[in-house]
């Protein structure tokens, strides 16, 4: 064998070598960014992070619909549902039907990192909770007492001072005078004095005014008659309303009706749904619950089989 024959054979040797050692090392150690990642899907048990918004249409009150609740800053100062609930951040949460609403849960499910879906939920797949009770019905035309006649400690809780003769005072509720007549043992006599034609704000909350007009006045009667005037969806809060002399405890009432309809007990607000010469209707169910939900969600990222973490 002549020496080109050898190093020939020597070339093709080391080449089926080096061959060899890069094909074992292509089978065994593939590169990373060769492989095809599998792509998350969202599966129940899974942990998310989403951006939300939704919304709900009630005809009562709104002409259209409008944003009851979004994991985005959202300028409207009419949101109620949720008002614990942090703005502005992605929402995260577990694929659970005990943490969030079967609503969620089935849309969810089969969603991809960066999928956007637009979705309607039912009454009885998100918030069923309702009750009749809750809704009330308070008279348009009112009458109340010209005097009235409170205990001395009762004034001092009220107005922060000792009560004496001629002393002008801002009715709590009505937020007109009141003046003190006399002050007898323990007990004090007022007389209310507000002006005839003359409206009275007697309830503000956030962008709600309550304006009371007062039509007349009969001292010897003892009688005022006054006329309430609110607009829908004005938003009131049952606690407030206890300043009313006529309804006293209103606030409480309210809260454990909540309580029996698996509601926020702590949050007695209530919406006014409907307003004519003769009524004023204030409806203190969550504004959620019994109403069809539309959400638009926004996938960011899924952590897969994450335990869940409690109700956010």
């Amino acid at each position: 064998m002549n020496k080109i024959t050898t190093y020939i054979i020597i070339i093709i040797v080391a080449a089926a070598s080096i061959g060899g050692a890069y094909g074992i090392n292509r089978y065994y150690f593939t590169e990373e960014d060769d492989v095809e990642k599998p792509e998350k899907v969202v599966e129940e048990g899974d942990q998310v992070t989403v951006h939300y918004i939704g919304w709900l249409e009630d005809e009562r009150i709104y002409d259209s619909r409008r944003v009851f609740d979004s994991s985005r800053d959202v300028e409207q100062d009419t949101i109620i549902s949720f008002v614990e609930r942090p703005r502005g951040e992605p929402f995260q949460f577990t694929v659970d039907r005990e943490e969030v609403i079967d609503g969620w849960v089935e849309n969810v499910v089969g969603m991809r990192e960066g999928e956007t879906k637009t979705f309607t939920v039912p009454p009885e797949k998100a918030y069923p909770g309702w009750s009749e009770d809750l809704i009330y019905e308070f008279d348009t035309v009112e009458t109340l007492p010209v005097y009235e006649e409170v205990s001395i400690e009762t004034f001092q809780d009220w107005y922060g001072e000792e009560p004496e003769s001629s002393l002008v005072v801002t009715d709590r509720f009505w937020n007109w005078d009141k003046t003190v007549l006399s002050v007898q043992g323990d007990m004090v006599q007022m007389m209310h004095d507000p002006d005839v034609d003359e409206k009275y704000t007697s309830y503000i909350h956030r962008s709600t005014d309550w304006t009371t007009k007062v039509l007349s006045i009969d001292s010897s009667e003892d009688v005022i008659k006054v006329r309430h005037q609110v607009e829908k969806p004005s938003i009131i809060d049952a606690s407030y309303m206890d300043l009313h002399p006529g309804i006293e405890g209103f606030g409480e009432e309210v809260s454990q009706l909540r309580h029996g309809t698996n509601q926020n007990p702590e949050d007695t607000r209530g919406i006014v749904v409907d307003t004519s010469d003769d009524t004023i209707t204030i409806d203190f169910n969550d504004e959620v619950n019994n109403k069809e939900l539309t959400f638009r969600m926004e996938v960011l990222e899924i952590q897969k089989g994450v335990e869940p973490s409690g109700t956010p």
